[in-house]
């Protein structure tokens, strides 16, 4: 399951995920993410999201593995993106760099990714 929510006031980009994740569920949020993406990027000039990833899984490895592309494709569709993750251990946040690069960061507190995200 997934929320897409667009803050007007601060120009975030907030996705909230949940539930154990297949390919058919990623592909669903890879299909509104791009469409909520581009919208946000049209107002703001740039991409900032905010994704809430604290309590997800996935049922497979190739479903974690299209999800890392999506997140790629959108950062790399406008420079001056960025992705914040927020996650729940310091071990997600070490992984995130290994595995997403540049124009992602993770997190562990929401207060410091948006600080991150309007910078």
């Amino acid at each position: 399951m997934f929320v897409i929510d667009f803050e007007a006031d601060c120009g975030i980009l907030r996705s909230e995920v949940t539930g154990c994740w297949d390919l058919p569920t990623v592909q669903r949020y890879a299909d509104s993410m791009v469409k909520e993406a581009g919208e946000a990027t049209r107002i703001e000039g740039r991409l900032k999201l905010l994704a809430k990833v604290v309590d997800r899984t996935f049922a497979s490895p190739e479903a974690a593995i299209a999800l890392r592309q999506m997140i790629k494709t959108i950062v790399s569709a406008t420079p001056d993106s960025r992705v914040a993750l927020l996650v729940r251990s310091s071990f997600m946040k070490g992984q995130t760099g290994v595995h997403l690069g540049g124009g992602v960061e993770a997190f562990e507190s929401e207060a410091a990714a948006r600080h991150w995200l309007i910078a």
